[in-house]
């Protein structure tokens, strides 16, 4: 049981690749509730000052925007390529109609 309470917490640690140069690399002490990203040298990371429920909320948006885009651009198609008779809004048909 203990060897498995051990696998589990060692599984939860983030590692970084094998071939990953160690001499060098620095890990930036936490800062509560913001984002850690790699540096531009890629060879330690470093605190961006970005909240993280900002950036979680901001990434939410962001997913619903673009599923809301692919909506319209479906609806934008239909609209323009619906066959003859075969409505696209009730009552309304597409410029094929006409």
């Amino acid at each position: 049981m203990l060897v498995q309470e051990l696998e589990e917490t060692v599984s939860r640690i983030p590692q970084l690749p094998i071939d990953t140069q160690l001499a060098g690399y620095d890990l930036v002490s936490p800062q509560a509730n913001t984002v850690i990203r790699y540096n531009a040298a890629l060879d330690g990371q470093e605190s961006t000052g970005i909240d993280a429920t900002t950036f979680n909320t901001n990434g939410t948006a962001t997913a619903n925007n673009a599923i809301a885009a692919a909506a319209s651009a479906d609806l934008a198609y239909n609209w323009a390529q619906q066959d003859e008779d075969i409505e696209v809004a009730a009552g309304e048909y597409s410029a094929y109609h006409w």
